[in-house]
């Protein structure tokens, strides 16, 4: 059986057909070869615009001038026929040359009033506040009408012709498009105007009648400058700027007024009343908890037993009645230390000689050093322990040499002191709260949190919108919950005295008021049935009070009270005749001995060694305020 062929003009027309089908699809139409490519949303332009500023003069409570320039810009942007914008971007500036404005009052309708949707952001920051102004796609012209308040628009100029500035940018300086048609009305409160300076002889930029006004295009200090009119009446002073196709170019109103007839707002009066009401409450929150403070350090003391007995002797250690003294805890580094030299000293076990280096200065304060010396007694365990372990002096002939903050002393007097807090608590005297842990919890969260609220409100403080003030209270809030909790913390002593540790605080308030008594009383109370420990015969001879007076010499210094003490106990010497045998190389005997120790203080810690843009999502918008002339406002205008 034959195949069928095609005839060769059929077989060509197939073939030509299929040809012709795949040069039109891959040519394209006439329909799609006017439709032009997609480009970015910040291809179009303004047909107009007009900026109107209304500026007022709030008076604040300490007669500072608060200057709200009420802005209203009325703008006519010209959008393709396609699918390409939705709206603008309008970034609003809030900072002027280090100085804080606030912004106020937004609101965005259309040419016929109708409010128009948009959201706000806080552009690096918040330096700016961006408006993404509409959400569904605009064609052709499409007028926008955004009105904003911008605070505190005056800023100071300290230099060799000191001036106040009011420069508002007309226009954003920061955008893509051009603007045909542009023109500006601003109406000033006449007070403003009359405060303007008169031309400074070194300024050759035009003026207005002899004062310091200008209107650039541009750049400050150019020669490019836009014609503006002035008119006066009824208290408001209206400058009118004529229309100019800007193009590319911006436009900002220069009026310096003179210092001397202007009176800047102090801090408060720059605030708002959100702002105001938290700065109150910060600063009332602090004087009440500085009141609450103080109360509680008295209240957090540890309570001793009653009655209290003048006492003028205890066995108590002078590191163990430091740490029963301050209810449990680590002592202060100085007086436990010299208390415990002393001590030693006092009961014949070293002898304190004054040394001074080779090279030291004439005038430079001596050192002093310990040296063994042989115990007339049985030295006390806890005495002997601080010989042994942190003087290293346990024979004949070892010394140590007593420097302030010596890390050798620190290394071995740390855990001398650590020990005898653990040794309080295994013998009973303290004991540990475990509801300290939880309120140390709760207070190093709030603190952390108020910390971080308050670094957030100085490092933006006002350049945010009226729409977030709520941050400088709840920075209030949180330093309120911090300032409680850390009240908690202090009044809750982590380890509180037991019975017993109260029944050895009322001791060594006992030992404390003996050593308050006048000397009449002192060796009447010697004597004294209520009192400890009563000296046999018929009175105390001087030596017995010498020795009664040295022993005590510890304790005067944990009570503050060595330097009064130390002279009574070298005036009973001077009646003697005689002077202190652990006293070597100074004849001002024990008072010295409390001087040169005072400086000598080993720390708990060593010392440290020393040795040598575009908008946040589909926007197109730029952020940052700045200006022709450097003023306010301005900011930037984009598509999205």
């Amino acid at each position: 059986m034959r195949t069928q062929r095609l005839p060769r003009p059929a077989a060509f027309t197939v073939l030509a057909t299929l040809l012709a089908a795949i040069i039109l699809a891959l040519t394209p139409t006439a329909a799609s070869a006017q439709q032009p490519a997609a480009t970015g949303v910040n291809d179009f332009s303004f047909s107009s615009w007009h900026t109107e500023i209304d500026a007022t003069i709030d008076r604040g409570a300490f007669g500072g001038e608060v200057v709200r320039s009420k802005f209203t810009e009325t703008i006519t942007a010209e959008f393709p026929d396609f699918d390409q914008n939705r709206g603008i971007v309008r970034g609003i500036p809030v900072d002027m040359g280090g100085q804080t404005m606030r912004i106020e009052d937004v609101s965005v309708t259309d040419g016929d009033g109708n409010p128009v949707p948009y959201d706000t952001e806080q552009e690096f920051g918040a330096n700016d506040l961006v408006l993404v102004i509409g959400n569904e796609f605009v064609h052709g012209s499409t007028t926008y009408v955004i009105e904003y308040t911008l605070v505190n628009t005056l800023i100071a100029y300290d230099s060799s012709y000191p001036h106040v500035l009011y420069a508002p940018n007309l226009t954003p300086p920061n955008r893509y498009q051009d603007i045909e048609e542009f023109s500006a009305e601003v109406r000033l409160d006449s007070e403003i105007w009359q405060a303007l300076r008169e031309q400074s002889d070194y300024d050759d930029s035009p003026d207005y009648d002899g004062l310091d006004a200008n209107c650039y295009i541009g750049a400050s200090f150019k020669d490019d400058y836009c014609d503006f009119s002035v008119e006066s009446g009824d208290g408001v002073t209206v400058i009118t700027v004529d229309s100019v196709n800007l193009g590319e170019e911006d436009v900002t109103l220069d009026l310096r007024l003179d210092a001397s007839e202007v009176q800047l707002p102090n801090f408060l009066e720059k605030l708002s009343d959100t702002q105001r009401l938290a700065f109150w409450l910060v600063l009332g929150t602090l004087a009440v908890a500085i009141a609450l403070l103080v109360l509680l350090q008295r209240s957090r003391r540890p309570r001793p037993l009653t009655p209290i007995i003048p006492r003028y002797s205890s066995d108590i250690s002078p590191i163990r009645a430091a740490i029963v003294l301050q209810g449990g805890r680590l002592p202060d580094q100085g007086p436990p230390f010299r208390a415990h030299v002393l001590d030693a000293a006092v009961r014949g076990g070293v002898l304190l000689e004054e040394y001074r280096p080779k090279n030291a200065k004439p005038d430079s304060k001596p050192l002093v050093r310990v040296r063994y010396a042989e115990p007339t007694e049985e030295l006390p365990g806890q005495t002997k322990h601080f010989l042994h372990n942190v003087l290293d002096i346990r024979e004949s002939g070892d010394n140590e040499l007593l420097v302030n903050n010596s890390q050798t002393l620190v290394k071995r007097w740390r855990p001398f002191v650590k020990a005898a807090v653990k040794r309080v608590e295994t013998d009973g005297l303290a004991d540990v709260s475990g509801r300290v842990r939880l309120w140390k919890l709760l207070a190093s969260i709030a603190i952390l949190l108020f910390i971080a609220a308050v670094a957030f409100v100085i490092g933006q403080f006002a350049h945010v919108s009226e729409d977030v003030m709520w941050i400088p209270l709840c920075s209030t809030i949180l330093g309120i919950v911090a300032v409680i909790a850390l009240l908690v913390v202090i009044t809750l002593n982590p380890r509180t005295l037991t019975q017993s540790g109260r029944e050895v605080l009322t001791e060594l308030y006992g030992v404390r008021d003996y050593l308050r008594l006048a000397e009449e009383d002192r060796l009447r109370a010697l004597q004294g049935p209520d009192t400890a420990e009563r000296i046999s015969g018929p009175g105390p001879d001087s030596a017995t009070v010498l020795h009664v007076y040295e022993r005590l010499l510890p304790f005067a210094v944990l009570f503050k009270m060595s330097k009064k003490w130390s002279e009574l106990i070298d005036l009973k010497y001077a009646e003697a005749q005689t002077s202190p045998s652990y006293v070597s190389g100074h004849a001002a005997g024990i008072m010295w001995a409390d001087q040169q120790l005072h400086g000598v203080s080993p720390t708990y810690s060593a010392p440290s060694d020393s040795s040598g843009g575009g908008y946040s999502g589909s926007s197109s918008s730029f952020s940052g305020g700045g200006a022709a002339g450097g003023g306010f406002g301005g900011g930037s205008v984009g598509g999205h």
